[in-house]
């Protein structure tokens, strides 16, 4: 890995905090078919029209977006993974990691290191997990960002996977049971075992 790379890595924190401020505000959801001026989505996303054409800028630097003329902008591929009805959706995963409470505890990461201790907001002294889990509203966030995270990865973990050979497979944290039914749909054979918390 070269110098750039890694300085790539290091500032990963800013295309991470660009994409949770446009799920945040529900920006992907704003557009209709077709390049839309960026008055237009500030009306519909109850945002300053100057700022969030900045906000557009950078996301048409990853992607997200395209930059059709001075004013208007038109929602990409990548983009409409950032739509609460995307298929494909992804907006959960974003809303979830970038939390300012899931946001604060990795900064404890150097903490946690040294002394083993689990990572804790500063502000509510808990974990992310536990901090997620206690509001129902995030709680129901994780658990479909979790699922929907099982159905993009459950195609390659059955790849590498030889569960063929097992008469039972034990999915240990399972959530909802996606990436276990996705694998048990796939190999016949084996009964499955889903094993959470009752709050899953």
């Amino acid at each position: 890995m070269n110098q750039m790379s890694l300085l790539e890595l290091a500032f990963g924190h800013i295309p991470a905090r660009i994409l949770h401020a446009a799920v945040e505000l529900r920006l992907a959801d704003a557009f209709t078919d077709g390049p839309q001026d960026h008055r237009d989505l500030a009306k519909r996303t109850d945002t300053d029209p100057a700022t969030l054409c900045r906000l557009l800028r950078a996301l048409a630097g990853l992607g997200v977006v395209t930059q059709v003329d001075a004013d208007r902008f038109e929602l990409t591929g990548t983009g409409r993974q950032l739509r609460a009805d995307a298929p494909d959706s992804i907006r959960d995963h974003v809303l979830l990691h970038a939390l300012p409470e899931v946001w604060r505890s990795w900064g404890g990461l150097g903490h946690s290191v040294r002394t083993g201790a689990p990572a804790r907001d500063p502000e509510t002294g808990r974990t992310a997990a536990e901090f997620t889990l206690r509001d129902p509203e995030l709680a129901a966030t994780y658990h479909t960002a979790l699922a929907d995270g099982s159905r993009l990865l459950a195609p390659e973990i059955i790849r590498a996977g030889d569960f063929g050979r097992f008469g039972t497979v034990a999915d240990i944290g399972g959530g909802d049971g996606t990436l276990l039914a996705g694998i048990l749909a796939e190999v016949p054979g084996p009964r499955g075992v889903l094993y959470d918390l009752a709050t899953a």
